[in-house]
């Protein structure tokens, strides 16, 4: 079996308010702990990924996403497992407000590319385009 197809499917949101983009901090104990990413989670078996990144949306932020757009994919690997990210953009009901104590920054891309991001969503920093 190839690397690609044992990858872990992800979903990421890019909510973008103006020249700003909505990144949350990943909790201590998990993987890539005090890394800034794009909102997102697992996709749950049986879960097509638009649902899974509602879910994720409703369970971290608080909001519910009323529009999400197919953007890109990155695939990484990693020592300890292999991702696909799908990034969607997203626009939301609601003010995003964290759910399970992780720290959320609106931050223009020049900002984002100071901070200490996952890498796969460093890759995605750099291909987003803010007006």
């Amino acid at each position: 079996m190839d690397q690609l197809s044992q990858a872990i499917p992800v979903v990421a949101g890019v909510c973008v308010q103006g020249d700003r983009f909505l990144l949350s901090e990943r909790r201590a104990g998990t993987h890539l702990a005090g890394c800034w990413e794009f909102a997102g989670g697992k996709i749950n078996p049986g879960e097509s990924p638009e649902a899974a990144l509602k879910r994720e949306w409703l369970e971290e932020l608080g909001v519910e996403i009323s529009k999400a757009d197919p953007w890109t994919f990155i695939y990484r690997e990693y020592s300890e497992k292999n991702i696909l990210l799908l990034f969607f953009y997203v626009e939301v009901v609601g003010d995003p407000t964290p759910q399970e104590g992780q720290r959320l920054r609106w931050v223009t891309a020049e900002e984002a590319h100071s901070m200490k991001l996952a890498p796969a969503d460093a890759q995605a920093v750099g291909l987003l385009q803010t007006p």
